[in-house]
C-alpha cells in the first residue's frame, strides 16, 4: 500500500509528522501479514505510474456505439470530446509557450460556448433533458524507467496535462447519431458567431474568466487540494530536472489569467480550428443507446455517421475488443508538440457511455455524475498502481 499526505494551514511540521506516523501505524496494524524486508520504509522511494493517455491520429473521428446496461433506461446520450494536439499548460518553465496560449484560448472558448449551446439545443430545439459543454483536463504520466522482467515498480518522472472541449447531451427524443449531427451543425455555425462577436463581448468573456481564475480560494480544503495536485503531478519532473521546490507551478493560475486577458479574436479562431473545426482535429464521440432507440445489430449507426459527418476517416468501435485493438495502434500522449498528433485517452466521465481509453477500460453509466469531496488533509492510499 502507498500513502501520500499533504498538510496545509495552521499546522506545525511536528504535528504533521506525528499525524502521518499515526496513520502508518494504523495501516500496519490492519494488515493481515507483516511487510517483507524489501517492502519496509527503508526501501528506495519510487514514483508510481499515473494515468496513461494515447494520441488519436490527427483528422480521425473515433465513434463508440454501445447499448446502455440499464434495460429500463429510456434515454440515450452522446459524449463528444475534442482533445487538443498541444499539451496543456503546466506552469512557467515547465511548458512550451505555445501550450500557454492554446490552453488560454481553449478555456475561453469553453466559457463562450456553454450558454449558446444550451440555448439552441436545450431551450429552442428541446433535444434533451441534459445539454452541457465544458472545459476538461486529462493527464498522461510518462515512465522513463521500467524493469518488466523483474516486475519492479516503474519510475514516473513527468505528467502531461491534456486540454479537451467536451459536449454532452442526454435525450430520448432522437437517436444518439442524430444528436451527434445536431451538435455538429451547431458547432459548424459557432465559428461564424465567434468571427462576428463584438470586441467588447470577447473582452467581457476574457475578463470574467481571468477574474474567476484569480479568485482566492474560500476553503482551506480547496487550497490544499490545489497544492497537492501540483505536487503529486509535477514534483517528479521538477526533481528529475534538478530544480528546486520554488520551480513547481505554484503561480500557474496567474500566468494563465494574464494570457487569457491578452487573447484576441485571431487567437480564439486559430484554437477553434485546431481543436474543433479543422481538418486535423482529433475527437472521440461516445454514443450510448437507451430503450427508446436501441442499438441495432446491423451497423446502421456507422453508415449514418459516414453519410452525415463530413469526415473521410471515421472509425466505429462497438465492442471492448475493438477498443483494445484500437488502443494498441496508438502512441502515448507526451509533452512533445508534433504535427501528427494521436490521442486516445481515458478518463472517468459522468454521463452515459462507454468512454475513452486509458489505464483500464471504462464503462460510463447514464446520469452518473460525481464530484470528489476532499478534506483539509489530503491523503490517498492505493495498492494498485494502475488505478
Amino acid at each position: 500500500a502507498k500513502v501520500e499526505c499533504l498538510f496545509s494551514g495552521n499546522v506545525s511540521s511536528k504535528e504533521a509528522g506525528r499525524f502521518f506516523s499515526g496513520v502508518k501505524d494504523i495501516m500496519s496494524q490492519g494488515r493481515s501479514c507483516k511487510l517483507k524486508s524489501k517492502e519496509t520504509s527503508d526501501s528506495p522511494l519510487t514514483w508510481t505510474p499515473g494515468p496513461y493517455a494515447r494520441r488519436l491520429e490527427a483528422g480521425e473521428d473515433v465513434h463508440l456505439h454501445f447499448q446502455s446496461q440499464n434495460k429500463e433506461e429510456q434515454n440515450g446520450a452522446v459524449l463528444m470530446t475534442f482533445q487538443s494536439s498541444v499539451p496543456s499548460f503546466k506552469g512557467d518553465g515547465l511548458s512550451h509557450p505555445q501550450s500557454l496560449l492554446q490552453t488560454a484560448a481553449i478555456r475561453t472558448i469553453c466559457h463562450m460556448l456553454r450558454e449558446p449551446l444550451f440555448n439552441q439545443l436545450r431551450t429552442q430545439e428541446q433535444l434533451g433533458y441534459i445539454v452541457s459543454s465544458y472545459y476538461d483536463t486529462g493527464f498522461s504520466a510518462h515512465n522513463v524507467q521500467s524493469d518488466l522482467e523483474t516486475s519492479e515498480q516503474t519510475v514516473t518522472v513527468g505528467t502531461t496535462p491534456i486540454d479537451s472541449v467536451v459536449v454532452n447531451v442526454l435525450s430520448k427524443k432522437v437517436p444518439p447519431p442524430v444528436l451527434t449531427r445536431r451538435i455538429d451543425e451547431f458547432l459548424g455555425t459557432f465559428r461564424e458567431t465567434l468571427s462576428a462577436m463584438p470586441d467588447e463581448e470577447i473582452r467581457s468573456h476574457t475578463d470574467a474568466l481571468s477574474r474567476k481564475l484569480l479568485k482566492p480560494k474560500q476553503k482551506l480544503d480547496d487550497e490544499a487540494g490545489l497544492h497537492f495536485g501540483k505536487i503529486s503531478k509535477y514534483a517528479p519532473e521538477v526533481l528529475e530536472k534538478a530544480l528546486g521546490p520554488s520551480q513547481l507551478p505554484w503561480n500557474s493560475a496567474e500566468h494563465l489569467a494574464s494570457s487569457i486577458k491578452g487573447l484576441n479574436r485571431g487567437d480564439l479562431l486559430q484554437a477553434w480550428d485546431n481543436v474543433v473545426a479543422g481538418k486535423k482535429r482529433a475527437r472521440i464521440v461516445s454514443h450510448v443507446y437507451g430503450s427508446t432507440f436501441p442499438l441495432s445489430s446491423d451497423g446502421k449507426e456507422g453508415d449514418f455517421a459516414s453519410r452525415h459527418i463530413a469526415r473521410s476517416r471515421i472509425t466505429c468501435l462497438k465492442s471492448m475488443e475493438d477498443i483494445k485493438v484500437k488502443r494498441q495502434e496508438l502512441v502515448q500522449y507526451s509533452d512533445k508538440i508534433v504535427e501528427k498528433q494521436r490521442l486516445f485517452g481515458m478518463k472517468k466521465v459522468g454521463l452515459a457511455a462507454v468512454g475513452v481509453i486509458g489505464t483500464s477500460l471504462l464503462l460510463c453509466a447514464i446520469n452518473s455524475y460525481g464530484r470528489k469531496n476532499g478534506s483539509t488533509t489530503r491523503a490517498t492510499a492505493s495498492s494498485n498502481t494502475n488505478d
